[in-house]
């Protein structure tokens, strides 16, 4: 299939800024734009993006779930080296190489001979997606929030705080369960992030799952690393949490 003008792969997050791009890119480079956004559990959210990349001028709006691939390629190794407290930063940096991946790869399906972003020069976003395919153009976006990322932040709920006693099952070190239900991973932090934003956990709001991770780290940071079923009793109360080993548990592990 060919296009009456060149392609441009832009990392789309929604915001105004990105949405200007939008318009800037076609008419700089004379390109259609084609937008990329990844859900990382933005829920209804990605579907607004979608409708507003179309409605601003981009020929195509791709919206990729990648919840799980981030959770388990991405989150979980940080988490087991005791690499993360919540958003912010080091979620973004995180996320990079996954933003790189799926550009290049829509990139590689829109026949587009570049890809758009507005990562800082600093993040090696740059580098990320050269090594991954050297003959792709990159263009910075100035000014424009153009993060890929698409998030629903949470809001703490009001009220009397009673708490909530939570209990994860690892096996061997891998979260599997909450409250002995077996869940995957991103079941697992979505779970954990509504328990946690009830009771005044919260982080950095560019990560839907930030409430989840800081609970979560506090519980690998816990346990005992040993390549056994392991449970992990947590006390979330007031915006703190605390976790304990559950020591009398000789539990299997939950059957997925």
């Amino acid at each position: 299939m060919t296009h009456s003008r060149p392609r441009i792969v832009l990392a789309y997050s929604g915001s105004p800024a990105a949405s200007a791009a939008i318009h800037q890119l076609a008419a700089v480079h004379a390109s259609d734009v084609v937008t990329l956004t990844l859900d990382l559990g933005a829920g209804g959210e990605v579907q607004e993006i979608h409708e507003r990349a179309l409605a601003l001028g981009a020929v195509r709006a791709h919206v990729l779930d990648v919840r799980e691939e981030f959770a388990d390629e991405y989150l979980l190794p940080a988490l087991q080296a005791g690499a993360l407290r919540g958003g912010g930063d080091t979620i973004e940096a995180l996320a990079r190489p996954l933003v790189a991946k799926k550009l290049v790869e829509i990139a590689r399906i829109e026949r587009a001979a570049a890809v758009a972003h507005n990562a800082p020069p600093d993040a090696g976003l740059d580098t990320l997606i050269r090594a991954l395919s050297p003959e792709v153009q990159v263009i910075g976006v100035p000014k424009a929030s153009a993060a890929a990322i698409a998030v629903a932040p949470r809001k703490p709920s009001a009220g009397v705080d009673n708490g909530a006693d939570v209990e994860i099952t690892f096996d061997r070190d891998v979260p599997v369960a909450i409250n002995g239900v077996p869940m995957s991973l991103t079941e697992l932090i979505e779970s954990l992030t509504v328990i946690a934003t009830q009771h005044g956990i919260t982080a950095d709001e560019g990560f839907a799952g930030a409430p989840a991770i800081v609970v979560l780290q506090a519980a690998f940071n816990a346990r005992i690393r040993e390549e056994t079923t392991c449970v992990v009793r947590l006390r979330l109360q007031h915006g703190v949490t605390t976790a304990a080993v559950v020591q009398n548990s000789a539990l299997a592990a939950p059957a997925s």
